[in-house]
């Protein structure tokens, strides 16, 4: 069991607010944002001084977030947030002018843009599939879709950060990679909601962050590179620490970051957040599923809208079907 009272003590923003854009950017619990307080202190006050000692701790961060994920730590680079990861790939991709890259319909504008100036530059060309409400309305379309476009590329969600749609992504790598694509995953909007092992789910490529739901600061993200892809990215830029060994030219990979304070802060939320893995991530996920139920049902009676299942719902989003306008580029 855990204290959901003490959980929330140290947010003291919930006093006085209900607070519902996580998705955008967590809140930081006290005692993270106090040692936030003290690492730019120390970092400031003593420079080079403390540089290894921060380095060595954003070394272990780095083991850290790669057990959460279930992969190892040399396949995990520190970025600043999840559209770098993502622009990384893009600009690294071995493309030739032609090759598709297939993406869905909701996606973030830190997909769409980097796949829009992917198309400018790279000559590649995007194609969307729908998103259903129900896995299997998902995978239809993604299969009609592979088969059409035979991408090089899928470039996907986890979770919808317009519905709360958690995608069967599991099912769609194994069918993408049958045919001959690689799978680069968003996690913005599932990493800290729900466990998510990334070597279980078998895509080749993810990004994600540390300022949603994993309540950490901004300016923090990660690139999760599969082993046997890491020769396949060549980096867009490099600089001092992104050659290992010093000065091995045939070596370029990609490396962390040298905000070393902003990493260790990482581990210090992940730490206030992984109470949901050390009770047990079921108990908090059925409760929060009938939350999600009610709250599904309470908006529907009140917009008389349709009624529908919200199975594939993910936990603090509500989705609902409602008819809207979005401009997006036009590929």
């Amino acid at each position: 069991m855990y204290d959901l009272a003490s959980v929330r003590a140290q947010l003291p923003t919930l006093r006085s607010f209900t607070y519902l854009n996580t998705g955008t950017l967590g809140l930081m619990a006290e005692p993270v944002l106090a040692r936030y307080r003290e690492a730019v202190e120390r970092a400031q006050r003593f420079g080079h001084l403390v540089l290894e000692e921060f380095q060595e701790a954003s070394e272990g961060v780095r083991s850290e977030l790669a057990e959460l994920l279930g992969v190892r730590s040399e396949e995990l680079a520190f970025t600043g947030n999840t559209t770098d990861g993502i622009a990384l790939v893009l600009a690294s991709f071995p493309f030739e002018a032609g090759d598709r890259i297939l993406t869905s319909d909701q996606e973030h504008p830190a997909v769409l843009l980097p796949l829009t100036l992917a198309c400018r530059r790279r000559g590649v060309v995007v194609e969307r599939f729908r998103v259903g409400t129900e896995k299997e309305e998902t995978q239809e379309a993604f299969g009609a879709a592979l088969m059409r476009t035979r991408p090089r590329l899928v470039v996907v969600s986890h979770v919808s950060c317009e519905t709360g749609v958690r995608l069967p992504i599991e099912d769609m790598t194994q069918m993408a990679q049958a045919e001959g694509a690689r799978v680069l995953l968003d996690t913005a909007q599932s990493i800290g909601q729900f466990p998510v092992n990334l070597a279980g789910l078998g895509v080749d490529f993810a990004a994600g962050n540390g300022h949603k739901w994993l309540h950490g600061p901004q300016g923090t993200g990660f690139l999760y590179v599969r082993q046997d892809n890491l020769d396949l990215l060549e980096p867009p830029l490099v600089g001092d620490g992104a050659v290992v060994p010093p000065f091995d030219r045939h070596s370029f990979q990609f490396d962390g970051t040298n905000w070393y304070f902003g990493v260790m802060l990482v581990g210090s939320s992940m730490a206030h957040v992984t109470w949901r893995v050390s009770s047990g991530w079921v108990p908090q996920l059925s409760i929060l599923r009938a939350l999600v139920g009610r709250q599904l049902h309470s908006t529907r009676r009140a917009w008389s809208l349709r009624s529908g299942s919200v199975s594939n719902i993910i936990l603090q989003f509500v989705g609902i079907r409602r008819p809207a306008k979005r401009t997006v580029p036009d590929w």
